[in-house]
């Protein structure tokens, strides 16, 4: 049915089309077009039968006006052979079609996966080399013996006991004192049971505050050695202690294999530290590790009451929930706890949790977390003091482009825009002083976002090509914003160019570890082995910096999902340390080669890069126990009496890692009324306030996002690099918090429904009230009767009476109306009364008006100039300018009895003050 290789391909016959199935799985279209060569692969979407030999077809049409000749070649990866297995000549007669017959068989190491199959047709056409080049991706589904691990999919057997496993120690206290932060110290003890500390007894505190927990659960080659009636025989535990350490060797059999699990508790002035680790185990074997899979806490003597952790989510007498550690959700390496009855406790692992297990009905509140690791627990009085000692403990210092990166407000750009509308956009926003920024620009790539990884050059020509992405970049550098491209080397897809599964990290079933999921194409991902990827990274980079020279740089998922254990396909393992560390270097690498400490940035932010990667972009997500539709993945799903959000990472980690904004909008929101819980929100910006975050925003330019860097970027400013001393839940209320910082600012956010008065100032829900040492408030309250914001600082002052135009405001905006001031009523601020939003910055001795973009109707500013924040000469004049700066009129002014009324219109940019 196919010619012979070596002579010219002629048009195939209707019964192999008729035999193939058509379009392939899912992806992009085989299909690729060079000059006037379309070419197209046509194969079956799933195979079923391996070593069978399956038909393809490769299309070429030649749409031109003259004849087409070339080669043309098919190519798979790893164990699949192809018929033919080199290049054959074609050629296609103008306005032709030619069908050229293929076949590809599975070979015996072909396993159940997507396989990526390409075509190549290279011709000269008018003295200028072309080359087509479709892709056709399909899935083998073969029985289930066929994948890399067959046994993976069993359980291991091991014969049990021969008889109940009798106690091997004698109980009681192996080590005591006092630990805890350093104004109160609580004291602890250790005693081990009958089956050492398996069954021993950690306790803090005494009294009804007294918090302890029983054993530990160990999991060793897929068995729970805390369970004395299982197939592991505790055949000995030997203890040695000195003044302030203790370790205990339990010594196990299994089967034919024996091994030592060691803990040994370490009293520090601050902290008991518990080291876990596995020793004289047997020797690993393909897909066989002896390991410590799982060390967790055993139940407590009573339920939690409160639990602290993640980005910041404060949950009050949970049900159970397990929060995996990722960025969205656990994030921290480190939980809180205050128990039922009184106690408190800061507990947290050196090592990489799997997640935080909360199951109040049994009292149990621990993190899994596999591997040889070091547990940490605080007692305290208040959690916030046991996470300042958890930030001493944990005394890794901040990356180098953190002090680079450190306060800069972030423009995180997606679709829907080209390269020259992103800088023709943020040009615009640096006219208004939005300078001291960073932007994040994540759709470039060839083949669009998240497609084809690692293929990404050159930038995609529908963004408008090379040229137009230097001019984006270049407009940022003239300004002295940092520019960030996205790149990804988490996301291995199938079509990319030296994809193969001899690169992609397997699972311990012997399963692919599937990575992102792309909707747009329905393309799925493989995760890279972290020992992979380097050379495309490597290559990639250098030409990002030869050919752009961006001056940060932004890596996709690295600390949205923890660094990872993973095994090849022949059955190797590494673990997620191994993982962490390639991470690392990958950052450092990138910064070394972009030169000037550029920064690097990932997505979400967990805790595990701190030291290499500077900063990321946050998802601070909310606890909701019944979400609607799709929001449930953006939700903690949590049952509990009430929750709120709270500056947990940062309390320990703020002056080391810079985490942007409050989340991605939607991701942020869930669900919820863009209007009043996106990223332009009350909702949105009182949390980056109460983190201290730098304030984020998704667009190029407009009306909200001028509005947010005036009134939060002098304040994330003041709070760059410094460290939270404590956060206070006013009366007890989660909902009204109170940080003070180590240089003495303070802000105070109301996220509770009832007004707050504090200081003088009357906070609404989601209002704060923050004052930094130097001059610098901010604040969103109620003032006249409406929610109002400003913010002060010895350079500028903005004030917005947020008057919105009432035709822009829907039949259903009545919650969000009542947020802002439709019916332009003036509020007065002081020194200035006004409806709209402007900022007062001085020139000299002249005063400079610059209201807010977008504006769609007059409004006037009375100024009572001897009231402002500066000591200004009485103007005389008042000169109005364009966005160019060019002056477009100038009239007298008077000020009887030291005030001015000043109207405003429309598309005026500045207005010039001044007695000269």
């Amino acid at each position: 049915m196919r010619p012979h290789p070596s002579l010219p391909l002629l048009t195939f016959s209707l019964a192999m089309m008729v035999f193939c199935t058509g379009a392939a799985f899912a992806f992009h279209p085989p299909e690729d077009t060079a000059g006037s060569l379309h070419v197209s692969i046509e194969g079956p979407e799933t195979v079923t039968l391996p070593q069978t030999p399956i038909p393809m077809t490769l299309w070429l049409e030649n749409t031109g006006d003259e004849t087409i000749t070339g080669t043309l070649r098919l190519e798979g990866i790893d164990d699949w052979r192809m018929d033919p297995p080199a290049a054959v000549p074609f050629t296609v007669e103008p306005r032709s079609t030619l069908l050229a017959p293929f076949s590809a068989t599975a070979g015996e190491g072909t396993f159940n996966a997507l396989y990526p199959f390409h075509g190549y047709a290279d011709f000269e056409y008018k003295n200028t080399s072309y080359q087509a080049h479709p892709i056709l991706i399909l899935r083998t589904e073969f029985p289930e013996h066929a994948m890399p691990n067959p046994e993976a999919r069993r359980e291991p057997v091991f014969d049990p006991p021969s008889s109940p496993q009798a106690p091997v120690t004698r109980r009681g206290v192996v080590l005591d004192g006092l630990v805890g932060d350093g104004s109160s110290a609580f004291p602890f003890a250790v005693a081990q049971g009958e089956r050492g500390l398996l069954d021993g007894t950690v306790a803090f505190g005494d009294g009804e505050a007294r918090m302890a927990f029983t054993g530990f659960e160990v999991n060793v080659l897929g068995v729970d050695l805390h369970n004395p009636e299982g197939p592991a025989r505790l055949t000995s535990v030997e203890t040695q202690k000195d003044q302030n350490r203790v370790t205990l060797r339990h010594v196990f059999a299994l089967g034919d294999d024996t091994f030592d699990v060691v803990l040994t508790c370490e009293q520090t002035t601050a902290a008991l530290l518990i080291h876990a680790a596995i020793e004289n185990a047997p020797a690993s074997t393909p897909w066989r590790v002896p390991r410590l899979e799982k060390v967790a806490l055993g139940p407590w003597n009573k339920p939690v009451f409160r639990v602290y952790a993640g980005h910041g989510n404060v949950i009050e007498r949970p049900r159970v929930f397990t929060p995996g550690y990722e960025g969205h959700r656990l994030s921290t390496s480190y939980v809180g706890a205050d128990f039922e009855g009184g106690g408190s406790l800061v507990y947290g692992t050196l090592a990489i949790p799997n997640l935080l297990r909360v199951r109040p009905e049994r009292n149990e509140f621990t993190l899994d977390v596999p591997h040889d690791q070091t547990l940490v627990f605080i007692p305290t009085r208040e959690v916030w003091d046991g996470v300042k000692i958890w930030r001493d403990i944990d005394n890794r210092p901040a990356a180098a482009g953190v002090e680079n990166l450190a306060g800069r407000f972030v423009f995180d750009l997606w679709f829907g825009r080209t390269f020259a509308e992103g800088a023709e956009g943020l040009a615009r926003a640096f006219q208004y002083g939005l300078t001291d920024a960073a932007v994040v620009w994540h759709d470039w790539q060839r083949w669009g976002y998240d497609y084809r990884l690692p293929d990404i050059f050159p930038p995609n020509p529908r963004r408008g090509g090379t040229e137009a992405f230097k001019y984006l970049i270049d407009t940022c550098r003239d300004h002295g914003v940092l520019f960030a491209p996205h790149d990804n080397y988490i996301d291995f897809y199938p079509d990319a160019t030296g994809f193969t599964y001899d690169r992609v990290a397997f699972k311990a079933d012997g399963t692919v570890d599937e990575a992102w999921f792309n909707p747009g194409p329905e393309a799925q991902s493989c995760a890279f082995r972290a020992d992979a990827f380097w050379p495309f990274m490597e290559k990639n980079v250098a030409r990002i910096h030869h050919e752009f020279a961006p001056t940060a740089y932004f890596i996709d998922v690295w600390s949205s999902r923890p660094p990872y254990d993973f095994w090849t396909r022949d059955g190797a393992f590494f673990n997620r340390f191994y993982t962490r560390q390639q991470w690392q270097k990958t950052f450092a690498h990138i910064r070394d080669t972009l030169g000037n400490n550029a920064p690097t940035i990932s997505e979400s932010g967990n805790d595990q890069l701190i030291g290499f990667l500077d900063g990321a972009q946050t998802n601070h997500l909310r606890v909701d126990a019944r979400p609607e539709g799709n929001a449930r993945v953006f939700v903690w799903r949590v049952h509990c009496s009430d929750a709120q959000r709270i500056p947990w990472f940062d309390a320990a980690h703020h002056h080391r890692f810079i985490l942007h904004g409050a989340g991605y909008g939607s991701r942020y929101a869930a669900g919820l009324d863009r209007r009043l819980h996106g990223t332009y929100s009350d909702d949105y910006i009182t949390t980056e306030v109460l983190t201290g975050h730098p304030a984020m925003v998704s667009d190029t330019f407009g009306r909200d996002v001028v509005r947010k860097y005036w009134l939060q970027h002098d304040l994330a400013r003041a709070l760059a690099l410094q460290q939270i001393d404590r956060v206070a839940f006013v009366d007890g209320n989660i909902h009204r918090q109170h940080v003070t910082w180590d240089h003495g600012g303070e802000v105070w956010v109301n996220r509770g429904e009832s007004d707050w008065h504090i200081d003088g100032h009357v906070l609404p829900q989601y209002g704060f009230y923050a004052r930094m040492p130097g001059g610098v408030e901010a604040a969103i309250e109620r003032h006249d009767g409406a929610i109002v914001e400003w913010a002060l600082s010895p350079e500028a002052y903005y004030c917005n009476g947020r008057a919105v135009d009432p035709k822009s405001l829907p039949a259903d905006a009545t919650e969000y109306a009542a947020r802002v001031n439709p019916a332009a009523t003036p509020i007065d601020f002081g020194p200035i009364t006004t409806s709209g939003g402007l900022r007062l910055t001085r020139d000299n001795d002249a005063l400079i008006v610059t209201p807010l973009p977008g504006g769609w109707a007059p409004f006037n500013l009375i100024i009572r100039w001897h009231q402002l924040p500066w000591k200004l000469p009485v103007p005389k004049h008042v000169t109005t300018h364009d966005v160019t700066r060019t002056k477009t009129a100038t009239r007298d002014i008077e000020l009887p009895s030291g005030v001015l009324t000043l109207p405003c219109e429309p598309g005026t940019f500045t207005y010039q003050l001044s007695a000269q």
